[in-house]
């Protein structure tokens, strides 16, 4: 039986942790041959800082050092220059193209998108098949938010935790579409108080003789397993602190994937590239 995918991936914010400690996670995915997905932020460029707006801007160095290591991708928190929180088609599009574009002349392929505040419409996927985007990573299946501004984040739809193609009216209905939608697998990794929770949880599943329920996060059932889904942790950049305690925890379960039969690395590219079966 084919290992099931882990895809490690964080989003990216433009904060003061970045050059602290990314260099520190990356020798940690190089010391044990991972991959992740870097869902690199951009926003609007800040009228009054001098932030561009665009991690891969800001710190190019970086970004390289993280495409060694995985697969660059796109994270937006759609909100306008005065900071309102907005899904409107046409801020959407401004600041997809302007993400896309950023990314792309710098040499990364960016065919990888998250929505800040797991955010997404028709009309983001309407616009990322423009965009010749391959993959939208916007679902957490059961998820229920409501944001300021009147915007909701509702993924109590039909899908579950294996890729699939959305519908053209619903991003969480079963369709057609070019563009899979790969979800994240459950809610602990993504609202744990902290890393180091989230992810002893899922290292912490059961003895060492027990790979797979160790692996597996506290939200993700046997049926995951029986149906070949992959696995998709969500963290953030700012989860990990300057000290190394979380770090020492992200390398103990690096190394439990890197070491184990059940499982391997991969990216939200390569299940979208049909790597691996279980899509839908």
């Amino acid at each position: 039986m084919e290992p099931i995918d882990v895809a490690i991936t964080f989003d990216i914010e433009r904060d003061t942790s970045i050059e602290a400690v990314m260099p520190k996670i990356i020798r940690l995915f190089e010391r044990y041959d991972a991959v992740g997905t870097w869902f690199l932020k951009h926003d609007y460029t800040d009228q009054f800082t001098e932030y561009t707006g665009a991690v891969v801007e800001d710190f190019p160095d970086i970004a390289r050092a993280l495409a060694d290591v995985g697969e660059i991708g796109t994270h937006i928190h759609f909100r306008d220059v005065d900071g309102t929180f907005s899904m409107a088609p046409n801020l959407q599009r401004d600041l997809l193209e302007q993400a896309t574009e950023s990314l792309r002349s710098r040499g990364y392929d960016a065919t990888s998108f998250r929505g800040g505040n797991l955010c997404a419409d028709t009309t983001t996927l309407n616009i990322l098949e423009d965009l010749d985007y391959a993959v939208d990573s916007s679902v957490l299946p059961g998820h229920y938010r409501e944001l300021p501004d009147g915007v909701v984040v509702d993924h109590r739809g039909e899908v579950g935790n294996r890729p699939y193609r959305p519908a053209q009216e619903s991003h969480t209905t079963h369709g057609d579409r070019a563009l899979l939608e790969v979800p994240v697998s459950g809610l602990s990794p993504l609202d744990s108080i902290s890393v180091d929770r989230s992810l002893t949880g899922v290292y912490n599943r059961a003895a060492d003789h027990r790979p797979l329920d160790r692996l597996l996060p506290p939200m993700y059932h046997l049926w995951g397993w029986m149906s070949r889904a992959p696995i998709v942790l969500l963290f953030h950049d700012h989860e990990f602190g300057t000290d190394d305690g979380s770090l020492v925890v992200l390398e103990r379960f690096l190394h439990s994937v890197a070491t184990s039969p059940w499982f391997q690395f991969a990216t939200v590219g390569d299940i979208a590239a049909g790597r691996r079966s279980g899509s839908q």
